[in-house]
């Protein structure tokens, strides 16, 4: 803990990969990809879909990484449902 009261980490050895459970509050987080490349946040669900946000350096993306729709919702009802194949259904 710094001075704060913020979570200080520093992850080391090979895999750069840290692991959280339970919830990751925060009033502003940000992801800068390593050496100023894209920085991107991977959302998966084991053996389901991987959803991914990135910021590339001159479009924001955000997408299905895995053969699954991707949907858009509002009002926790889906707006909008772009296939795997590309077929977009708007309801």
């Amino acid at each position: 803990l710094d001075s704060e009261g913020s979570v200080l980490m520093s992850l080391t050895g090979s895999s750069g990969n840290a692991t959280f459970a339970g919830t990751l509050a925060s009033g502003n987080i940000s992801v800068t990809g390593g050496g100023g490349g894209n920085g991107q946040i991977d959302v998966l669900r084991t053996s389901g879909a991987n959803v991914r946000i990135q910021s590339q350096s001159a479009a924001g993306v955000l997408g299905v990484t895995t053969n699954h729709p991707l949907q858009l919702k509002t009002n926790d009802t889906t707006r909008l449902t772009i296939a795997a194949g590309g077929d977009a259904t708007f309801y």
